[in-house]
């Protein structure tokens, strides 16, 4: 009976036992399809921030394309209006011109009759020497020659007015065709515009369904803005308090300000030189770019509650394009952050340059450099559909400049 029992226990204790080894391995499995999910819903959250990123990149593109081509299309409808306001003046001139000749032909016809009909040109020599006196004869001779001179000014006059009425026609058929190519151009751009738009909407639609994945990417984007900020700030409050502590070793010029930067006479020259050419300095890209971030507080147009202050502006380029030093100066750090790769200032005297978000640099710390010397490559992100920016500043000091008011149009 106990052999039994011991049975019926060892038999309850092994069902307990594979029960429990199904349960552990049940909840391994549904941990594994767990963690599968989790893995699989971080790498959508990533993409989709990827996407937002990319989004945000691509309308800021997009609207700056739209509103360009909103310029040019405005620069188009007023050529149009000029060209009709030019073909309405040379039709009223030709009008003109065609009566006023008309008039002339018939005038001249008239007189030319009145002559015919006195006979004083069927024979010339005997109206001369039929005259009573030698003075006479003068006369007629000095009264017919002065006939052929106003007939032949007549002709000349009748010439070149119907010459004229003929380049007004031209003149008049060239504007017109002038303005039905604009016409044309006109309804491909109007086309243009509209794809645009159309992408535009679908992107901001889009960005709005995305709406905390997009408040995640600007709040990153601003973390990372305000590190760099940080950054420059930390090399130019250095190389101020180093200038401050030479200022007699290298006979610098006193600063008013505490945080200010004491410089050298060559440096004071830098200074005034880079400051008279403002709005004259190269962009610091080289090839086709677009300014797809202002310098400021931006808000874009189409997503009403989001706002950014920018220190500089963003230019966007092709991959792999060269960055140029805007003017001539000494490098003064060169540094790597997250969000803006690698990154270089450049002090111009007083002035500061910054160039950041580049895949290499080729210049360092302390190197001269010389306006339009390549001291880089933009960083092209693969994982953001490979698009090329630059954040550029300009500062006097510690104050931010905006870069278009100093770079060449």
């Amino acid at each position: 009976m106990i052999k039994y029992i011991y049975i019926i226990l060892l038999l309850f204790s092994c069902i307990s036992f594979l029960h429990s080894q199904n349960d552990t391995r049940d909840l391994q499995k549904k941990q594994k399809e767990m963690l599968l999910k989790i893995e699989e819903t971080t790498k959508k959250l990533d993409e989709a921030d990827k996407n937002v990123a990319v989004s945000l990149q691509q309308l800021s593109a997009l609207s700056q394309k739209v509103m360009l081509r909103k310029q040019y299309l405005a620069g188009i409808n007023n050529e149009i209006a000029d060209i009709e306001d030019e073909i309405f003046i040379v039709q009223e001139d030709t009008k003109e011109l065609a009566e006023s000749l008309d008039v002339e032909k018939q005038r001249y016809a008239q007189i030319l009759k009145g002559l015919q009909k006195g006979n004083y040109f069927q024979n010339k020599l005997l109206f001369v020497l039929s005259a009573g006196s030698l003075t006479e004869s003068y006369r007629r001779f000095e009264y017919l020659r002065e006939i052929y001179a106003w007939q032949k000014k007549q002709l000349e006059r009748i010439n070149l007015s119907q010459q004229e009425l003929v380049n007004k026609e031209k003149k008049l058929e060239s504007k017109r065709s002038e303005k039905l190519a604009l016409l044309s151009l006109q309804q491909t751009e109007d086309l243009k515009l509209f794809a645009e738009e159309k992408k535009q909407k679908a992107i901001v639609d889009d960005l709005q369904s995305k709406r905390n994945a997009l408040q995640a990417e600007l709040k990153k984007q601003q973390k990372e803005a305000i590190e760099l900020n940080n950054a420059i700030e930390g090399v130019i409050a250095g190389e101020a308090d180093l200038s401050v502590k030479n200022q007699e070793k290298e006979n610098r010029t006193p600063v008013d300000n505490k945080g200010d930067y004491a410089m050298t006479a060559a440096e004071q020259n830098v200074s005034t030189s880079f400051e008279k050419s403002k709005g004259k300095l190269p962009f610091p890209v080289s090839g086709q770019y677009l300014i797809t971030g202002r310098f400021g507080e931006q808000q874009y147009e189409e997503l009403k509650q989001t706002t950014v202050t920018n220190g500089g502006i963003n230019i966007q380029a092709l991959s792999d394009t060269n960055v140029k030093a805007i003017y001539d100066g000494e490098v003064s750090a060169v540094f790597a952050l997250s969000g803006y790769h690698n990154s270089i200032i450049i002090r111009h005297g007083d002035y500061l340059t910054v160039y950041a978000n580049l895949a290499s640099v080729s210049v360092k710390k302390g190197d001269k450099v010389k306006i339009g010397q390549t001291i880089g490559s933009i960083y092209s992100d693969a994982d953001n559909g490979n698009i090329a920016t630059l954040y550029f500043q300009i500062r006097k000091g510690k104050t931010k400049l905006n870069p278009e008011a100093w770079l060449r149009k």
